[in-house]
This record gives structure tokens, C-alpha cells and sequence, in this order.
């Protein structure tokens, strides 16, 4: 009768072990959830490496076929920043080379170029200059236009991007009209380092 009890014992144990098994293995194989940057709106809450950010503006970009947008986070300290990402371009599809940035913007004149080098820059379609402890070379550049809170009408720019050798900073210039320019700093951050809370000021 012992006997018996003993293997029933050892059969529930060995079922168990085999389901506690398979979960684990189920779960481990589940895909992760995918970040999806465009759920995010006005109102909503990001968190970037943990600091927390509410979404103050949403911005459209467009220009010969693509499209991005920006949204403008404030963080607990009321330092403006700007999240941006490529709708043609998946944010979760080379961890390696990330496609997000996070960027904060400086005065155009602590970058040391001249009209005259960003529009030899602009020729060429390539370029390089020195800033803070990095070499930054052109990216891209050409005309773009904004959507302002995605709104229908938009306002024509000229846009140069730049980024340093190692795809970690990055660095964009925007001229507005003859002589008026912007300029922001920022780096490159990875999908693993946003998570989103609230989209639009209800929990997701």
C-alpha cells in the first residue's frame, strides 16, 4: 500500500515538474512586446532609463515620401526635450543602430559653423566639423516641412543632421527664413530604454 503511495507521489511530482517546465519555456519563447512610439500623444507619460516625461506637443515632419515626428517631453526639473523617430523606419529593428533620439536644443552659435559652411555642406552633401569632445559628420540634409501640433498646414525649412562616428550623438540644424537658425543636441537612445505609460492621460 506504501509502495503504492510513493509512485502516485513520484508521478505528481514528475507531472508538475514537466508543466512548470513547459511554462517556462512558453514564456521565455514569447516574442517581446514591440515598442509603438505613434500610440503616443498629448497628455501621455514616457518613461526614458526611468525618468519620468509628459508629452506637451505633438509634431508631424514630411518631406519627398517620408515622414517622422517629434513629441516634446517635460521632465520633473521643466527641461524641455524632444523625443523624434522615423515612421518608415521600425524603432525595434536594429537595436544595434538606434533610430530614436532624444535631443534638447542650444544656441546655434556654441556649434561654431557659419551659413557659409553648412551651405558648402549642403553642396557636397557631406561635411564635418568639432563639437564638445566628438567629430560630427553630415547625415543628410535638405528641405523639410513642419506640421506643428499635426496640424494641415505646414512651414518649409532647411535641415541639416549630423551624427558622430560611434551612432551615438547626434546633432540637427534648422534654418528658418535667410539668416534665423536653430540647432539641438541630443544622442541616439534604444527601444529597451523607453517605456511607455500612459498614452494620452489614461493608463495603457
Amino acid at each position: 500500500m506504501i509502495w503504492l503511495i510513493l509512485i502516485a507521489v513520484i508521478i505528481i511530482l514528475i507531472v508538475a515538474f514537466v508543466w512548470l517546465w513547459q511554462s517556462k519555456k512558453t514564456e521565455s519563447s514569447a516574442p517581446a512586446e514591440e515598442l509603438d512610439l505613434n500610440r503616443l500623444d498629448v497628455g501621455g507619460v514616457v518613461l526614458i532609463q526611468s525618468i519620468e516625461y509628459f508629452v506637451e506637443q505633438k509634431n508631424r515632419y514630411a518631406s519627398n515620401g517620408e515622414e517622422w515626428f517629434e513629441l516634446k517631453l517635460s521632465g520633473m526639473e521643466g527641461e524641455a526635450s524632444w523625443l523624434g523617430w522615423q515612421t518608415d523606419i521600425p524603432v525595434n529593428e536594429n537595436p544595434t543602430f538606434p533610430s530614436i533620439t532624444l535631443m534638447q536644443e542650444t544656441d546655434f552659435d556654441q556649434l561654431n559653423l557659419s551659413s557659409e559652411e553648412l551651405a558648402q555642406f549642403s553642396q557636397d552633401q557631406s561635411g564635418r566639423f568639432d563639437y564638445g569632445e566628438a567629430i560630427y559628420y553630415l547625415r543628410r540634409s535638405g528641405e523639410d516641412c513642419l506640421y506643428e501640433n499635426c496640424h494641415a498646414r505646414g512651414q518649409s525649412f532647411y535641415f541639416w543632421d549630423f551624427e558622430d562616428e560611434e551612432h551615438e550623438k547626434v546633432i540637427s540644424v534648422q534654418q528658418w527664413g535667410q539668416h534665423s537658425y536653430e540647432a539641438s543636441v541630443g544622442r541616439f537612445i534604444r527601444p529597451s530604454e523607453v517605456d511607455i505609460y500612459s498614452t494620452s492621460g489614461s493608463i495603457s
